[in-house]
């Protein structure tokens, strides 16, 4: 407003130099009788001055001679000068406009000013501009100051003064802007609705949104204020599937239409709103406006009723060759008992509590309807399925295809052996007694298609948003609203528990202990030991240094199984689950005993009570993550006593947050848990497709590394997570120094023992820039030198500075077998290496299947190197075989023993072994890496011991190597043969991804005989996904490997697991430990 009326006052001065002959006489009168009354010695005033009309009167305003409520009259004027007076003021009119146009222009928009609104700082803007700018960030535009205004902009009043200055000086400029805003408003839905690409939605079905992005906040307020409430919501296309003919676009082609039921606004400009389902469409073109999506759909509607009933009646009288066939008996149903087959479903799932139907889902969607045309609509609403399979009901343009959609779901849910928390035996048992039972076919779960033991996400959250009106108020303003953030997860076969899924290996050497330190008392805390097999038979063993595991922010000891798997095979190994995580206790809460400095003390104390009991004298410390931060704490802690004779810090983060960022999260974190909960389920929407998996392990990984991800995401509780995320937040001084909290430069330049820095380039949780930083704390001097990672050379740190990845293959041994590492002298460590491992190594690596064997090489190569020769399997084999003892149990049976098997299963899918032996006259790695390299992918050693082979034999000669220990003399768990079956489904799709490189390659698999346990893994995979029946499974094992199976409760287990009815219990004689 200044500006304008400054902008007015130098033109007029400048006029009022060049205009000045022609004087105007002007006389003030109050208008005001009141006024007048009250002022009674106040005379009208006259004046005479230059200029025109226009310029006179504000140039007697601007002397302070007008009072506001006057009016002003017009002298006479020298005769012939009113044509002349009448050019002028016009002339000073136009230039004016030009003037001040510039000054009254939206500098978002840059148009003239629609709705003027002023800023707390004095800046003006359209009022639907500072709306926009206010969905990014509450800083003004122009001077960056802090903006206290609310994001609707509802209570802010619009600046009346510049409105009419507008309105009187560029109306036509007004009029064309308003008339253009009115025909954006007024662009039909249908050709230009705004799309949603986030999630499924069915019509007539509620869902539940958090809106937090800045354009789909301006897209939801456009969709309010212009009435129509509505948006398309449409799925992720994650597959990235062409779409018609929009072409590979990242979201479905058929969606739904919502209209926003209720809306809550947040002060920072969220929202929560509540939406209901309206009709499907489909979209025939696509856009973007203003950073959101837009498209021309067309509705899409059932066919005729007429059709449909002629539809069904050839469907449910036609002959077919094979009645007995699942998708037969479907097609012969009426529709009205596709529905009876649906609700009767539903009912049964109900009386047995299960979770997808509990009380807080139904309160949000309804009980099951009884209309045919919403059933598959609230059906596919609740049950925990893939959205892939609940995106088939938006293209059906029938009531009775989608009926029969839902029917094929139960027919799969039914044939399974595990579903809605009941095993397939159970429910075999109580199947007789049913007094109504449904059309299932008794199929085996191999059978069906879907497997049995790993079923589609079933993790159902809902979002509740209640807005109470006060009905009694006249404006009926919204009332107090609120959000109830509901979680209702069904039972899943990957139990989020840890008890029954605990790797064997931590499951044998776990301990319960409690510590005590000046911080806190924790008890119940799960503690991990393991003794080298052979510290009793060699003093160099004895005396190795305890390799101590230290897992992440919110992570467990459970994720360096895969790790462990390795290195317990190399020296003595510890570590344990941080209070609240894994298997060990939440206790105590307060939230001092987890802060960074209160578990540097806890592992210090727990540490040190391990070596005292057991007799270590130094420690490696290896860490994940947050875990590298505790490592570099302790690695400089002049109170702790024990020797660290090195660390590796896998995924390390160099600094703490900024204190901007320290502020903004302990904002965040000082909010209730129900709210963090409501974040987090926004995260994890998609379940192992989701934000929260894809952040740790990436968009390439495959399907059982997203459900373990999914799983360790499900363990980590919002209580702790809040704990250890305030404990890692450091403090600053007034001079901006951090302390507390998470280590920075001023530690990790103390680190004085030899450092191995580990970074995976895929990695946006701790980025491989993190390992460059920590390198440049450290003073790294200029000389390098570089080292060979199996058969390539790596470049030298001139060449290729740390986190540099110069190859990036994306195969197996571009999935981390070939990562980018440099050994470097530094100025304060002895020696610094660093190794960056190759797209698509992500924050997962320490448990990723494609990258964990390449990180237990490289961490072996390490310890072997710098820290001690004595931590080389290679080099125990060798000593332990000097005096000419063997530990396999029986070396004469051994050697009687066929070595290698003949091709076990369709397309020589499997080979029986012994175990290979490293002192052997043939049957050693290096023997059989050269006569079967070219017919064998990997090894599976299922023996319970240490291997007694060189595993880096095999794994170098192009042989990959997988630990699976089991126990001998007992068939395996039905878990260890679940968890054996993935693993082989894992390497059997490596196999097909690399095409020719793995065609008609083996998988060996051994114990120590290659009999009982591993003809009965191989025989239960045959059977689970090739279809074998028990007897075929059997006869080939035997054919392949005489005399196959030798124990008979082997085969006992086998019959009785998988043939339904049939029990043998014939006493054994269990002979000397076969296999």
């Amino acid at each position: 407003m200044s500006k304008v009326m400054d902008t007015i006052k130098t033109y007029i001065a400048e006029y009022k130099t060049r205009n000045s002959e022609t004087p105007i006489l002007l006389d003030e009168k109050l208008s005001m009788p009141r006024i007048a009354d009250t002022a009674m010695d106040v005379m009208p005033r006259s004046r005479v001055l230059h200029g025109g009309k226009l310029v006179s009167t504000f140039s007697m305003a601007d002397m302070g001679e007008l009072n506001y409520f006057s009016d002003v009259a017009y002298g006479s004027i020298i005769d012939g000068a009113e044509d002349r007076v009448e050019a002028l003021d016009v002339a000073v009119m136009q230039n004016l406009k030009e003037v001040v146009r510039a000054e009254l222009e939206c500098q978002v928009c840059y148009a003239v000013m629609l709705d003027p609104l002023t800023t707390t700082c004095g800046h003006t803007f359209c009022r639907r501009c500072v709306a926009r700018v206010l969905d990014h960030a509450n800083l003004c535009p122009i001077c960056r100051r802090r903006l206290p205004m609310a994001p609707g902009l509802q209570q802010e009043s619009s600046n009346k003064r510049i409105t009419y200055i507008i309105e009187g000086l560029l109306p036509d400029l007004l009029a064309a802007r308003k008339l253009m805003m009115a025909e954006e408003d007024a662009i039909d839905e249908e050709s230009h609705m705004p799309l949603f690409p986030c999630t499924l939605a069915f019509p007539m079905m509620p869902t539940f949104l958090h809106i937090f992005e800045p354009r789909y906040r301006l897209m939801i307020r456009r969709a309010i204020e212009g009435g129509s409430r509505k948006f398309g919501m449409l799925m992720y296309n994650h597959r990235q599937e062409p779409q018609g003919e929009l072409g590979p676009v990242h979201f479905m082609q058929y969606g739904t239409v919502l209209y926003v039921d209720r809306i809550e606004m947040l002060p920072d400009g969220r929202s929560l709103i509540e939406t209901r389902g309206m009709y499907r469409f489909k979209t025939l073109q696509a856009g973007m406006t203003d950073g959101y999506h837009t498209g021309h759909i067309q509705r899409v509607d059932d066919i005729p009723i007429a059709d449909e009933e002629a539809i069904e009646a050839r469907e449910t009288t036609q002959v077919y060759t094979n009645p007995e066939d699942p998708a037969t008996k479907i097609k012969k149903m009426t529709t009205q008992q596709l529905l009876e087959y649906g609700l009767t479903f539903t009912a049964g799932a109900r009386s047995r509590s299960a979770p997808w139907l509990h009380q807080r889902v139904l309160a949000a969607y309804g009980q099951a309807p009884s209309d045919p045309a919403l059933f598959p609509y609230w059906f596919a609403s609740v049950l925990p399925i893939a959205e892939e399979e609940k995106y088939q009901l938006l293209p059906a343009t029938s009531v009775r295809q989608r009926l029969q959609i839902t029917a094929r779901w139960i027919q799969r849910l039914e044939a399974q052996r595990c579903w809605n928390g009941i095993r397939r035996s159970d429910w075999l048992k109580n199947k007789a007694n049913r007094k109504n039972p449904r059309l299932i076919p008794n199929l085996h779960p191999s059978q069906t298609g879907v497997p049995c033991d790993h079923p589609p996400q079933t993790h159902q959250i809902q979002i509740q948003n209640q807005i109470h009106q006060n009905k009694n108020r006249t404006n009926h303003s919204h009332g107090c609203s609120y959000a109830v953030w509901r979680d209702s997860r069904p039972s899943v076969d990957i139990d989020p528990g840890y008890d029954d899924d605990d790797p064997p290996l931590l499951k044998a050497h776990s301990s319960v202990q409690s510590y005590t330190t000046p911080f806190a008392k924790y008890e119940a805390v799960r503690v991990f030991y393991r003794p080298h097999t052979h510290k009793d038979k060699l003093q160099a063993i004895a005396d190795l240094p305890l390799l101590v595991f230290i897992h992440g922010l919110g992570g467990s000891l459970s994720q360096f199984a895969s790790l462990l798997g390795s290195l317990v095979n190399t020296g003595p190994c510890f570590g344990l689950d941080v209070p609240g995580h894994g298997l060990s206790k939440f206790s105590p809460q307060n939230f001092e005993a987890y802060e960074t400095s209160a578990l540097k003390v806890l592992w210090r104390t727990a540490i040190a009570q391990a070596c005292a009991e057991h007799g270590h004298k130094s420690v490696v410390l290896i860490g994940h993550s947050y875990g590298s931060s505790i490592a570099a704490l302790l690695a400089t802690d002049t109170k702790f006593k024990v020797k660290v004779d090195g660390i590796v810090a896998i995924c390390p983060k160099a600094t703490p947050p900024s204190q901007a960022d320290c502020m903004k999260a302990r904002l965040f974190l000082s909010l209730p848990d129900s709210f963090i909960d409501g974040f987090r389920w926004y995260d994890k929407r998609g379940g192992i497709d989701s934000k929260s998996v894809m952040r740790f392990v990436g968009q390439d990984a495959g399907i059982d590394l997203r459900k373990l991800q999914l799983k360790y995401n499900a363990a980590s509780k919002t209580p702790v997570w809040k704990r250890m995320a305030t404990g890692a937040l450091p403090h600053y001084d007034a001079r901006g120094n951090a302390f507390g909290g998470l280590p920075g430069k001023e530690t990790w330049s103390r680190v004085h023992v030899p450092l191995f820095l580990i970074a995976g380039e895929g990695d946006t949780v701790t980025k491989p820039a993190e390992v460059t930083n920590i390198a440049s704390f450290l003073h790294v001097r200029s000389s390098t030198k570089p080292i060979a990672t199996g058969s390539k050379a790596i470049p030298s740190a001139d060449a290729a500075p740390f986190g540099g990845n110069e190859d990036k293959t994306a195969s197996d041994t571009a999935a981390g077998t070939l990562p980018d590492s440099t050994t470097t002298s530094t100025g304060s460590s002895s020696v610094l290496k660093a190794a960056t491992l190759p797209f698509p190594a992500g924050h997962a690596l320490v448990y990723d299947h494609r990258t964990y064997r390449t990180l237990a090489g490289l961490i072996e190569d390490f310890l072997t190197s710098h820290i001690s020769p004595h931590l080389s399997l290679g080099w125990q084999l060798q000593q332990l075989t000097t005096t000419g003892k063997w530990d396999v149990k029986n070396l004469e049976k051994w050697q009687r023993t066929q070595a290698v098997s003949g091709p076990i299963g369709p397309n020589n899918l499997f080979r029986a072994l012994k175990t290979l032996r490293e002192q052997d006259e043939s049957h050693t790695p290096k023997k059989f890496v050269e006569q079967w390299r070219d017919k064998i992918y990997a090894v599976v050693d299922i023996s319970h011991d240490a291997p007694i082979y060189s595993t880096r034999t095999l794994e170098e000669g192009g042989i990959q190597y997988h630990k699976f220990p089991t126990v001998s003399k007992i068939p395996p768990t039905a878990v260890e043969v679940r968890d054996f079956i993935a693993l082989i489904d894992r390497l059997r799709t490596e196999m097909k991804d690399k095409g020719e490189e793995a065609k008609g390659k083996a998988i060996a698999v051994h114990c120590h005989y290659g009999y009982n346990r591993t003809g009965f893994f191989v025989a239960a995979y045959l059977i689970e996904r090739e279809g074998y029946g028990v007897q075929r499974a059997l006869d080939e094992f035997r054919e392949a490997k005489a005399p196959g199976i030798r124990h008979d409760h082997f085969v006992d287990a086998l019959w009785v697991r998988y043939t339904v009815g049939l029990r043998r219990a014939e006493t054994v004689e269990v002979e000397d430990s076969e296999g």
